[in-house]
C-alpha cells in the first residue's frame, strides 16, 4: 500500500447566488474531535458534512 501524506484541509464549500439568504449553519467538529482516518465507523464518508439552512429572498 502506498504511504501518502495525510490530507486534512477544507475541500468542500457552499456557494450561493444573491437570491439566497443563509438562515443558519451547522457547527463543524473541531479537528481534534475527529477520529481519523476517514471514512470510519463514526463517519461513513471521507468528507465531513457541511450544512446550511437557506431561504429564497423575495424581491
Amino acid at each position: 500500500m502506498k504511504e501518502d501524506p495525510i490530507f486534512v484541509d477544507t475541500l468542500d464549500y457552499i456557494f450561493l447566488s444573491p437570491e439566497w439568504e443563509v438562515k443558519g449553519t451547522e457547527q463543524l467538529p473541531k479537528r481534534d474531535e475527529i477520529q481519523g482516518p476517514l471514512p470510519n465507523t463514526e463517519e461513513p464518508s471521507d468528507h465531513i458534512l457541511i450544512s446550511a439552512t437557506l431561504s429564497i429572498i423575495n424581491k
